[in-house]
């Protein structure tokens, strides 16, 4: 299993752990307002105004909390990578597909979730694949990773786009509303809360011996290759269903264990309201596109669209944009189709706000992109060249 040095009896040795490692915030009264996990965070009561304030200049005790949320994710992504060294250690690599350069995790766990919808197809291939599969498929533990991996990604767009629109009303021209600023402050602190989490998680899952709980040993391996290779299918479906059904019994309780699924379940309520804006924000920006002549779909776009005028389809696509924005203020697609329709009837004091966000969203600042060995897309390099105020002469599509 990836990352399993030491051996820990038993799931309550994690179970232990976790609230221990977590403890130092807790109960502790502090001026700050709390994350979800009980540490330090900007709240959402700040203005815009107060916010760019106190982040331009933080009061000293304070400083360092809010400089530790910038490197939470690379500290996070250190346990992940100590994880893929393991896991090439333990020939784990060997499940995905021969291809050029070393595989990534995410690679590893895409090729598991690929076998797993078809395991007598996947595990019918001769060794070592089929064998480095199995043994990913019943270590109930690699499952957990996977989940955590995945939120990995969002939680870490989440934080570093935030803090980085945050940070671009001092260092930038982005300009955000009460209401703009008030909901990335509460997905900057959701994120933190989420990545610390998973950082005890990860610690915790390492401390687990290669023969602790949920572990994949040689008989649940043999298991499971017997019984994806059984040749009446009728028995097959039978003895994996049962398989899976104790395989998903020890997750359970595993995931019971974890502070991140606790602190999942409570700010549940959050998750579903952050997704269900990203998504509503998403179908908007694709709304949009056909009212922009720059995009695919704006270049031959329905009948009644191409028949308003070019200016009304500008006000239009700027309307949704913004309004997509107050629900979604991160949603980098909606910052930059804001400045091409704005751009099109005003200046660079109404453009250059929503194309640094996009640019901040994005990870890009404009004070450090010169030095910056970063290949920039075709928005990105307009979206810059909008910001440095020399617009270029074609924009692209």
């Amino acid at each position: 299993m990836l990352g399993l040095s030491r051996a820990v009896p038993g799931l309550a040795c994690l179970v232990l752990a976790l609230p221990i490692a977590a403890a130092p915030s807790l109960g502790v009264a502090r001026e700050m307002p709390e994350a979800p996990d009980g540490h330090p965070g900007l709240g959402t009561e700040r203005s815009a105004r107060e916010l760019a304030k106190y982040l331009r200049k933080p009061p000293r005790k304070d400083k360092s909390e809010i400089e530790s949320w910038s490197s939470l994710p690379g500290e996070v992504e250190v346990q992940w990578n100590e994880l893929a060294r393991d896991a090439r250690k333990q020939k784990l690599f060997e499940a995905v597909e021969p291809a050029k350069g070393d595989p990534t995790l995410a690679q590893l766990f895409a090729a598991w979730r690929a076998a797993a919808a078809d395991l007598p197809a996947a595990l019918a291939e001769t060794q070592p694949r089929a064998r480095a599969l199995a043994r990913l498929h019943v270590d109930v533990r690699f499952r957990t990773l996977a989940e955590l991996f995945d939120d990995f990604a969002l939680e870490r767009r989440e934080l570093m786009s935030g803090l980085a629109v945050l940070h671009a009303m001092n260092d930038g021209y982005v300009v955000l509303n009460d209401g703009e600023a008030q909901e990335i402050s509460a997905r900057v602190d959701l994120a933190a809360a989420r990545l610390r989490s998973m950082a005890l998680d990860l610690d915790a899952l390492a401390k687990l011996g290669s023969d602790g709980p949920g572990s994949a040993t040689d008989e649940l391996v043999a298991e499971l290759l017997a019984t994806a290779r059984e040749p009446d299918e009728e028995a097959r479906l039978r003895l994996l269903s049962g398989l899976e059904a104790r395989l998903a019994t020890t997750r359970e309780r595993l995931a019971d264990t974890l502070f991140s699924a606790r602190l999942a379940r409570e700010v549940d309520a959050a998750l579903r309201r952050r997704e269900a804006l990203i998504q509503d924000a998403a179908r908007r920006a694709r709304e949009l596109r056909p009212y922009l002549p720059e995009t695919a779909e704006g270049a031959e776009p329905p009948e009644e669209i191409a028949e308003m005028k070019k200016s009304h389809r500008y006000a239009y696509a700027l309307r949704l944009a913004v309004e997509g924005l107050a629900i979604d203020p991160l949603n980098d697609e909606l910052a930059y189709f804001a400045g091409l329709s704005a751009d099109f009837t005003q200046g660079p004091r109404i453009t250059r706000p929503w194309f640094d966000r996009f640019l901040a969203i994005r990870g890009i600042r404009e004070h450090d992109a010169r030095r910056s060995e970063r290949a920039l897309d075709a928005w990105e390099a307009h979206a810059l060249d909008e910001v440095r105020d020399a617009g270029p002469a074609g924009l692209p599509r």
